[in-house]
């Protein structure tokens, strides 16, 4: 302690000597960061948690190349009569100024819409006797005729590959498969989206009998990024509005507000010019960044103030600048290392928005207090204590005094009181399931959300299933006894797994072949010779081919479509649909078969969101307790500091598995970051009751002092960030509010471990059997 003191002295006499040194670091610091904000971009959907270089990526990158990608909007559509002259006539209209679509880009055409497949455009087998004819669906000009439109609709209904892509059964719903631009940056598919809609808007004012649904992955990726701008709006001014209250309920002086205004702004601006540093974006999971270093940063203003105000009514105290910084350097500085380190560990994550917001939170601790300490050694000489914060405050010293009392008196119950509720709140986080379910992220009533409850209550589910085969033989998928494997493939995913749509080259193939024998159903199957399935491929007119199957036929590709949004339950199907193909198509025969697209990427995601959770828990535990250990030199001092820090994370998880809240992309965080939050306070209480009991050697008079020095900020700084946290209730999205809740409830219970349990624990150390001094004594009221 001896030497932290010294080391303490040594910074605190440096600071106030080199005031244009400090100035000068602390505009290099800001300076920096307002250069770098700028280019902070919003990021949304599972990209921000694809690793970018991963095989997966790569697979789908070269699927997407060969074949098409699976960028696709649904754009759906409800109506009176979707076959009626006047409606397909709209559609077809439609179809065609999608097409045309243009991006705003000055310096070429960029279309925003790479296909659109629809009634109207979508084309039809139309066989005889030993021929066929590839067609439009629907003919130009489109048929007034009612018998003829009849003829239309049997025909679509009697296609499977057009009623499975496009048609519901009830003859008023129907939609179009809108095909992006893979190559679109994410700004770029905002813009396309948002003409799409807009387009889509003025055709339905034009035409009240159409109601139009936009869904996909695309549409929920956009929604995401436009609700995470609306939630910066409402956080930030919701979060400062807060703030100003809790300041001024403990400060009670408007310019102590003010300047602990100031000093939390820099602090956020830093901490999100970081993300943009590191390459990284706003996204589901840095969202809560602002909010959580606003919090944290009022908590660290709050810590000085505090002390400083003290300091400057003690008359022993000739310089309580220098006094402030010196008591403060030491457990503020491993408070803002431990908390770094806890923010840190989430850096080992695979997971990239996992991974940089835990570099960007980390670090932005860091510089918190590095930034307070610079402009409180800068500024506190020249501003009167007075002037910041009230000498009254809030006075909390009474009820302080029967708490700790009640610690020592109580302390058996309340640590077994204690030791039920993490052991009850133990079982529930045995009870936690890991899952994302994006639709589930917005209300109920989100456009979105309603346009994929239609989707896979009408349309089959937006869900992909992308599965991809590949051999080293041209013509293979040519051999009839191939395609019967994939028939059985297709058999497995339809009946085995409840997938609702199969898309592969059988059913052209068999569509071809029917219709080559003049329609007879008796001939939707495959062809028995290698030779009429290569002549029927020949032959084949419909460019949707292409899709499923390679020019050299040893490639081919199989769509499923389903409306379990679930991950897990995605995980779990695409093992299944792995292990029938490692069996069935093994690549000791030549085979290599993937599963792939968004719906794999997430399935991944619900592993790395599992390992993320458990590994980087148990470093910054190790990092965080290990410091502690060096800080305080004393196993049994270290060992004392964990209980109370076990709290908020078995309180988080334990009501994570009683609650039923998932592990998912924004709770993933919570138990580290409550970790590290709630280390701080432990620290300063630790410090002040170790200096405290090395002077009198009495236990139970060391908490008395340390609970009326270090309660009252240690109460503020756990309202404050808690507080900080309500304003996650007017998100747009489900698991930001859990993380804003969760965290909320963490820092409560962080409280209840700071001023009872840790308390309770520390009264048996070195106990002494001297009285405690009468409340209204002399020697009390100086030692208080």
């Amino acid at each position: 302690m001896r030497t932290t003191r010294t080391i303490s002295t040594r910074l605190s006499n440096l600071l106030l000597a080199r005031p244009k040194t400090v100035f000068a670091i602390l505009l290099l610091i800001l300076g920096s960061s307002f250069a770098i904000l700028p280019g902070l971009e919003l990021a949304s959907g599972l990209d921000p948690f694809l690793p970018k270089n991963s095989d997966l990526k790569q697979i789908n990158d070269e699927i997407a190349e060969h074949f098409v990608n699976d960028k696709l909007v649904f754009a759906i559509y409800r109506c009176d009569q979707v076959f009626s002259h006047r409606n397909l006539r709209v559609v077809r209209e439609l179809e065609q100024q999608l097409e045309q679509l243009k991006l705003s880009n000055k310096t070429e055409d960029l279309f925003a819409v790479e296909k659109v497949t629809s009634l109207t455009n979508i084309k039809n087998l139309i066989g005889s006797n030993q021929s066929f004819q590839t067609l439009d669906l629907v003919p130009d000009p489109i048929p007034t005729d009612k018998t003829a439109l009849q003829v239309i609709k049997r025909q679509a209904e009697n296609n499977p590959i057009i009623h499975d892509t496009l048609l519901d059964n009830s003859g008023t719903i129907a939609s179009l498969v809108i095909r992006l631009p893979d190559e679109f940056s994410a700004v770029e598919t905002a813009e396309a989206i948002s003409l799409i809609r807009a387009l889509l808007a003025d055709v339905q004012r034009s035409h009240p009998r159409f109601e139009f649904f936009l869904t996909g992955e695309p549409i929920v990726s956009a929604d995401v990024a436009s609700y995470q701008a609306a939630d910066l709006a409402w956080f930030m001014p919701l979060g400062y509005l807060i703030m100003i209250i809790v300041l001024f309920v403990f400060l009670k002086k408007v310019r102590g507000v003010l300047f602990s205004l100031v000093i939390v702004s820099f602090c956020v601006s830093v901490s999100m010019a970081l993300l943009a540093a590191i390459g990284s974006n706003l996204n589901n999971c840095s969202s809560m960044l602002p909010l959580m270093m606003m919090s944290m940063s009022v908590a660290v203003v709050l810590h000085f103030l505090s002390e400083h105000g003290k300091n400057s009514l003690q008359n022993s105290s000739k310089n309580p600048t220098r006094q402030t910084i010196r008591e403060l350097l030491a457990p503020a500085g491993m408070a803002a290392l431990t908390t770094g380190i806890g923010f840190g560990a989430l850096a080992i994550s695979p997971l990239p928005a996992v991974h940089d917001f835990g570099i960007a939170a980390g670090l932005g601790v860091i510089l918190t207090f590095v930034i307070t300490t610079l402009i409180m050694s800068l500024l506190l000489p020249k501003v009167s204590a007075q002037s910041l914060i009230s000498p009254s405050g809030v006075t909390l010293a009474p009820v302080l005094d029967r708490l700790s009392r009640l610690v020592v008196e109580r302390r058996g119950i309340l640590l077994s009181f204690s030791l039920v509720l993490i052991v009850f709140l133990g079982f529930g986080a045995l009870r936690i399931t890991v899952d994302m379910n994006q639709m589930e992220m917005f209300h109920p009533e989100a456009p979105v959300r309603q346009a994929g409850a239609i989707l896979d209550q009408h349309l089959r589910g937006s869900e992909i299933y992308n599965l991809s085969i590949k051999t080293k033989t041209e013509d293979h998928f040519t051999d009839p006894a191939e395609l019967k494997k994939v028939e059985q493939l297709n058999h497995f995913l339809r009946h085995e797994l409840g997938l609702h749509s199969v898309l592969s080259i059988n059913d052209f193939i068999k569509l071809m072949h029917r219709e080559y024998a003049g329609g007879d159903p008796a001939n939707w199957r495959i062809p028995e010779s290698q030779e009429q399935i290569a002549q029927l491929l020949l032959l084949a007119g419909d460019p949707m081919l292409d899709e499923y199957i390679d020019e050299t036929r040893q490639w081919i590709r199989i769509v499923a479509r389903h409306s379990d949004h679930s991950s897990a339950a995605i995980k779990q199907n695409f093992e299944r649909i792995e292990a029938y193909l490692a069996k069935h198509f093994p690549a000791a025969q030549g085979y290599q078969t993937t599963g792939a697209g968004m719906s794999k990427m997430a399935s991944i995601l619900s592993t790395g969101l599992i390992h993320s959770q458990v590994y980087s828990l148990l470093i910054s535990f190790v990092l965080i307790f290990g410091l502690i250990l060096l800080l305080f030199r004393s196993l049994k001092d270290g060992l004392l500091s964990m209980p109370p820090n076990l709290f908020p994370i078995f309180t988080n998880l334990g009501l994570m598995g009683w609650l039923g809240i998932r592990l998912d992309a924004a709770t993933v965080m919570i138990s580290t970051v409550a970790l590290g939050i709630a280390v701080d306070d432990t620290i300063h209480f630790m410090q002040y009751f170790r200096t405290r009991l090395s002077r009198h050697q009495n236990a139970e008079r060391a908490i008395r002092e340390t609970m009326r020095h270090k309660g009252p900020a240690i109460i503020a700084t756990s309202l404050v960030i808690s507080l900080g946290f309500v304003v996650s209730v007017v998100s747009n999205f489900q698991p930001t509010r859990h993380f804003g809740l969760l965290i909320c409830t963490a820092m409560l219970a962080a409280l209840f471990g700071d001023l009872i349990v840790l308390p309770a624990l520390l009264a048996g150390k070195n106990k002494k059997t001297a009285e405690v001094l009468p409340e209204n004594s002399v020697q009390n009221r100086k030692a208080a």
